[in-house]
């Protein structure tokens, strides 16, 4: 599933395409699940005509703020990538959607599992009113971050399903959380409730590290194939290379040579070194 850095990369190549600001000239929906239970033509009827004022991410939303003071937030799923063409290019396999615009670009949303979601509402905090504090704002302070843990011990969430709970935390999803467990040497299935300040502050760094990374290199694509995470220039992303601990199980721990185990934590694959990730 995009997150955080692979849906701001999305973001920042559909702007660099100049197509805030464009009048939308048609709406294609060719799967009704992805805009339930609003109706197909009425939603491709209420976009045509409209102008993209601004584009920006919110955790792993999408949210395109239009000139009648709707919002268009799209949520990719699993599978789910926009990629910027010429509108007449042919249809794609997995084609789902095409948006196109006035100067003859188009959007076209591809998904393979079929499981994206686009939203037209008139209060953008109607879908994302619930969401956590955005991990890249300067306000994720590790005062914040610590404030945020559960401070009752008879709570055994574990400190991993708690990071992939988008009500405390914005944005990381299995990759980026193993990756940040691992760089502030926090285990995965400690209880959330045993985080002290300092290891809050060891976690805020590392989630702003590998963010910022993951950022940097164009998102996290872990093969080639349809389903992987492609950007809207129609590239993979380039931060599998540079992962420390994600899919590298069999491997040697980057910082101490123990090899790298996997196992399930919060009913997700997990990767640790368990010299450096002690519980």
């Amino acid at each position: 599933m995009p997150e955080l850095p692979e849906v701001q990369t999305v973001v920042n190549e559909i702007k660099k395409q100049k197509l805030v600001g464009e009048k939308i000239k048609d709406v294609e929906i060719l799967v009704p699940s992805l805009v339930a239970p609003m109706d197909t033509a009425a939603f491709a009827k209420a976009l045509k005509g409209r102008k993209i004022t601004d584009l920006s991410r919110r955790a792993k939303y999408i949210v395109a703020t239009l000139d009648d003071g709707n919002y268009f937030i799209s949520h990719l799923r699993m599978s789910g990538h926009f990629v910027t063409i010429d509108a007449k290019e042919e249809r794609g396999r997995f084609e789902r959607a095409r948006i196109t615009f006035a100067n003859g670009k188009a959007l076209r949303y591809d998904d393979i599992r079929k499981f994206g979601r686009f939203n037209l509402v008139k209060d953008k905090e109607e879908i994302l009113g619930k969401l956590g504090p955005e991990p890249l704002e300067k306000s994720f302070t590790p005062k914040l971050l610590f404030s945020l843990f559960p401070k009752d011990k008879k709570v055994k969430l574990c400190v991993k399903a708690w990071l992939l709970d988008q009500t405390n935390v914005a944005g990381l999803g299995n990759i980026y959380v193993d990756e940040a467990l691992w760089l502030a040497k926090i285990h995965p299935e400690r209880p959330a409730a045993s985080i002290t300040m300092r290891e809050a502050e060891a976690l805020r760094d590392a989630i702003q590290s590998v963010l910022k990374k993951g950022i940097a290199n164009s998102g996290t694509s872990l093969g080639h194939t349809q389903g992987n995470f492609i950007s809207a220039d129609g590239k993979h992303g380039n931060n599998a290379e540079t992962l420390n601990v994600f899919h590298r199980q069999g491997k040697p721990c980057p910082r101490c040579g123990a090899i790298i185990e996997k196992s399930v934590v919060a009913q997700r694959g997990t990767h640790i070194c368990p010299n450096c990730q002690k519980k």
